[in-house]
């Protein structure tokens, strides 16, 4: 029999269904929930930052370190920021042990040993502004979060799924979000589904987004609305859930009418249904440690117990709903049947790979492995009305195969079918008439997870990693920060990140299909050792910004080639935020900082360091009142196409009067650059032609009076389409045009340096409309030049022509190429 002791017997609360912060202004329908989230046009550079305070050494698991622990919350915290269809981003703002208030809002994290019996770490909002109107109508700033973490983590280490997925889960909490019924990672760990290589659901991504969404959220997704009712009254707080076999689920809760809204749905046809609330477990002031809504009335309790019933009105599925991106599916609504209490629910599943439990229950082509070990409230011993099956899905659970598997746990057997495909699976339990959904309780996979067998050091620095399932999309971690990886003749290469000398790192391969080498190895992964490693360092002068200006700094080091390691620089202040730091030489990287105009004059301790490496720093960043100390305004050129010769029209805040061409000067990357024209707020100039690439100082001197160093990023030449050719050679011209569907060939100039330059970072447009790029190779007729094979997508022709134009790594022709095109 298999150890379940590392994974089982864990007290953690079950969740419900994609869920934030809710106030409400009425106690009456119409109810428009009132989220707290954090406001992030108040914030500097539009991020929120958060902190980390140790308050003393930390317990640690052996071979752990607080290297590694650092690391790994940094990694969680930017896994928030790989949402698409989300603005918000998380950025660490450095080390704080001095508990002084900060006056912007921000993320506090921090380790105790104060946490309540039997909780492994608490996150939410603590502090609150007053309510405010936003595009969506009103919401709550959040002011400040906590996010608080146990000191002893001797049964938990850094490197572990475990671990990983908590503070992923904490740091939801404090921006807004809580519990999910629904197996994402805002699941607790009974019935959380995601993994380290595959940290967010669908739910996660929808909740994330309803908060903060971009212009495409809206565009790209549906919505379902209904109600849930009980004898003709609304059900509060129900669970509305659409799944699709394959995907992750996506749920909402109702409003105290029994009303719903569930946005972020990605199209599709759907299962819809709902189901109560379980009930509480011990020590749970509510139903799922949820913080319950409020009305003026009061707080919004549960509605009463119902059995889970699926659209449009049946125990088991019966027929689906489609979903559509940019439309609103209405009117999807549950009439529910009374029961008396919630017996079967906080299922959570288990498979094994190498005598370790992975949770939820994996199961891969290649693998023997077909048994479904299961525990939960009602599905822990054997009953005569206990049955689980799979959700609308090609696998099967094998008929009378359900027995026990340990005391507390039990087993049934799978089968895969020759139609089974990469993706989680919906399990549906029933006791006695009472259906129970787990979302994802099974994932199914094509290939084993990856392993690794051993790592060489190799003269040139690099790793050959030896071992199976591992390939160029495979991602290689060392503790939290992602190696450099290489895949060349059949095997992996890495380069693994700078650390602080002597120290021991864990190596973690992990796959896009969301498994991970952790799970064939667990604690016992391979090991780096960094013994002898050159010290990194980071060093910069003490800096000094007043408040609402921007200034670059610089950045120098050892230890590290900054080209290949972008450090990171953290102010100490939530006034303050680091906009983006470039790597510009071996040891010489710029900083972009940005103050808040609310910022408070003082000093704050900085913090930078460089892949695990990092220190508090005993320079000093100090916040003046604003003044008249020029500036540029960087987030105004941002973004914008700049290449050496161009003309660069700089925005300059409280510059001096009395500006003319002939008392400006100005230097980028340490040369003169030609003041072409003066405005009273903007210096017009010519980058010079011999820059390279890169991102580069730019020192204005006005009047006699130094503005605050800027930073202007430079990118190549910008390529140039010579003409346009069918692959016979023929030219695409008005008599003869291009049509959609047709292949032709772009001769292009500039376009790279190397002669195949791959198709990574190439795109062809017009206007929106995006056309397929075939393939790409060098001109051998005309050396300088590349052939570009496209096919065109349909256009909108203007005059007989559609303006094409060529994108590579940021660089694009300027003038778009007119391309003879017709229906």
């Amino acid at each position: 029999m298999r150890r379940l002791a590392a994974l089982l017997l864990v007290l953690a609360w079950p969740a419900c269904a994609y869920y934030h912060f809710v106030r409400y202004n009425t106690s009456a329908p119409p109810f428009q929930p009132i989220y707290d989230r954090f406001d992030l046009k108040a914030l500097p550079g539009r991020a929120v930052p958060y902190f980390i305070t140790l308050n003393g050494s930390l317990t640690l698991a052996p071979g752990d370190s607080e290297t590694a622990v650092l690391s790994q919350i940094r990694a969680a915290a930017a896994v928030w920021n790989g949402v698409p269809t989300s603005e918000l981003r998380l950025v660490f703002g450095g080390f704080r042990e001095d508990g002084s208030a900060l006056s912007t809002p921000h993320i506090q994290v921090e380790f105790t040993d104060e946490l309540p019996p039997g909780v492994i770490a608490q996150g939410g909002p603590v502090a609150r502004l007053d309510p405010a109107e936003g595009p969506d109508g009103l919401y709550t700033p959040i002011a400040r979060s906590l996010l608080r973490l146990p000191r002893d983590l001797s049964s938990r280490p850094s490197w572990s799924e475990r671990f990983f997925l908590t503070v992923v889960h904490e740091f939801g909490h404090t921006i807004g979000l809580q519990h999910t019924w629904t197996s994402g990672v805002m699941s607790t760990e009974i019935t959380r589904a995601t993994t380290k290589a595959q940290p967010l659901g669908q739910d996660d991504v929808a909740a994330v987004s309803v908060l903060y969404p971009t212009a495409d959220f809206r565009k790209t997704t549906g919505v379902i609305t209904g109600r849930v009712t009980m004898n003709g009254q609304g059900v509060a707080l129900a669970s509305v859930v659409a799944v699709i076999s394959g995907r992750s689920a996506i749920s909402t809760l109702t409003a105290p009418d029994g009303t719903y809204r569930m946005e972020g749905v990605p199209p599709g046809s759907y299962f819809l249904y709902a189901h109560t609330l379980p009930p509480s477990i011990a020590g749970e002031p509510q139903p799922v440690n949820l913080e319950l809504p409020v009305t003026p009335a009061g707080r919004v309790l549960p509605g009463p117990a119902f059995q889970t019933t699926f659209y449009p009105g049946s125990a088991v599925p019966s027929s689906t709903v489609a979903v559509e991106a940019g439309k609103t599916l209405e009117s999807i609504d549950f009439r529910v049947t009374p029961m008396s209490r919630v017996n079967l629910h906080s299922i959570q599943t288990y498979s094994f790979y190498n005598r370790n439990a992975i949770k939820p229950a994996t199961f891969t082509m290649p693998s023997s492995w077909r048994a479904l070990v299961f525990t939960g409230f009602g599905a822990s011993a054997l009953s005569p009305g206990l049955s689980v099956s799979f959700l609308s899905a090609p696998e099967t659970v094998l008929p009378g195969s359900l027995r026990d598997y340990s005391p507390g746990y039990l087993q049934a057997e799978i089968r895969l079918s020759p139609f089974s495909g990469d993706g989680p699976r919906h399990l549906l339990f029933q006791l006695n008439g009472e259906t129970y959904v787990l979302p994802s309780g099974a994932v199914i996979r094509k290939s084993d997870p990856p392993s690794i067998t051993s790592v060489t050091p190799q003269p040139d620095g690099w790793l050959w990693l030896e071992g199976a399932n591992l390939s160029g999309d495979t991602a290689v971690w060392v503790d939290g920060v992602p190696a450099r990886t290489r895949y060349e003749s059949g095997q992996l290469r890495i380069l693994p990140p700078p650390a602080p000398s002597g120290h021991t790192g864990v190596i973690v391969a992990l796959n896009p299909d969301g498994q991970s080498s952790l799970h064939v190895h667990g604690n016992a992964s391979p090991v780096l050792s960094y013994a002898d490693a050159p010290q990194p360092q980071v060093a910069l002068n003490p800096v000094e910004i007043p408040a609402g200006a921007e200034m670059a700094v610089e950045l120098t080091g050892r230890g590290a080639d900054f080209r290949l390691w972008t450090p990171w620089l953290g102010t100490g202040t939530s006034d303050v935020a680091v906009r983006r730091v470039w790597g510009v030489g071996e040891s010489r990287a710029i900083a972009w900082l940005a103050a808040s105009p609310s910022a408070m004059p003082g000093l704050a301790s900085m913090s930078a360091g460089v892949g695990l490496a990092g220190t508090r720093l005993t320079q000093t960043l100090t916040i003046t009142a604003a003044g008249r100390v020029p500036y540029v305004r960087m987030s105004a050129i941002s973004g914008q196409y700049v290449y050496p010769g161009a003309r660069l029209t700089v925005p300059v805040a409280e510059a001096p009067p009395g500006l003319n061409v002939t008392n400006v000067q100005a230097r980028l990357g340490g040369l003169p650059a030609v003041v072409l024209d003066v405005a009273t707020d903007s210096v017009t100039l010519q980058i010079p032609r011999q820059l390279q690439p890169g991102a580069h100082l730019l020192n204005l001197v006005l009047g006699g009076v130094q503005a605050l160093p800027a930073a202007v990023e430079v990118g190549p030449l910008p390529p140039v389409i010579l003409r346009a050719v069918r692959p016979d050679g023929n030219a695409v011209t008005a008599a003869a045009p291009a049509r959609p569907g047709d292949v032709i060939q772009l001769v292009i100039a500039g376009l790279a340096e190397e002669p195949d330059p791959g198709l990574d970072g190439l795109r062809v447009f017009s206007g929106e409309v995006r056309h397929e790029v075939r393939s790409v190779r060098s001109n051998s007729s005309e050396p300088g030049t590349h052939v570009v094979e496209v096919r065109l997508a349909e256009a909108e022709a203007v005059n007989g022509t559609i303006a094409v134009t060529v994108w590579r790594n940021g660089a694009y022709n300027i003038e778009p190429f007119l391309l003879p095109f017709a229906r």
